[in-house]
């Protein structure tokens, strides 16, 4: 009979399990105690493993906030242009020439369209394969690669890895990388 008090002290063992290591992971290491003369000896690899989860950079939200401000007034600098360049238009309204060549006329706007189109559909296609590679690192090597990976050429599909690292971290319930990962995402450009 499992009386309430044996539940949970039950619950309490598997919650501790869960926050210490079994094993504590190292490997054991020749260490020379003289001539010819070796012991084994264990070496703990906690000291490295805590060194690779520290950051490699110190976040600076300063840093951030000033790339935003940057970024607004490029943009309000540039629809002041933009204004600006409709106004002088409107008041220069040029007499449009008779006849065009080649260049001028609907060749040229074919043309444009035919290469913007290109365009699209190279961009969509390196989307495709980003997402290709993502999901197949996801099941593959799990989440650990997913996050290492660099090599992404578009920018939706780095958002994409973002989101697919967020929603990892939810599921584990890992609030440290999913508030990193939102920072991340808030950053992006995109």
């Amino acid at each position: 009979p499992v009386t309430a008090g044996g539940i949970m002290a039950q619950q309490e063992a598997e919650h501790i399990k869960d926050l210490t290591w079994i094993n504590a992971p190292g490997r054991p290491v020749r260490v020379r105690k003289g001539r010819g003369k070796f012991e084994k000896k264990w070496t703990s690899d906690v000291p490295r493993i805590l060194r690779d989860l520290a950051p490699n950079t110190g976040f600076n939200p300063q840093q951030v906030w000033r790339r935003e401000q940057e970024r607004e007034e490029a943009e309000r600098r540039a629809e002041e242009e933009t204004a600006a360049a409709a106004a002088a238009d409107g008041q220069k309204k040029k007499k449009k020439s008779g006849g065009g060549g080649r260049g001028a006329g609907a060749g040229a706007a074919r043309r444009a369209d035919i290469i913007a189109q290109q365009e699209r559909k190279r961009e969509e296609d390196d989307f495709n394969k980003d997402v290709q590679k993502i999901q197949n690192i996801k099941q593959r090597d799990g989440i650990a690669r997913l996050i290492a990976l660099k090599d992404i050429k578009t920018d939706r599909a780095k958002l994409l890895r973002l989101l697919e690292i967020l929603d990892n971290a939810v599921e584990r319930e890992d609030k440290t990388l999913a508030y990193d990962v939102l920072w991340a995402i808030e950053s992006d450009p995109l």
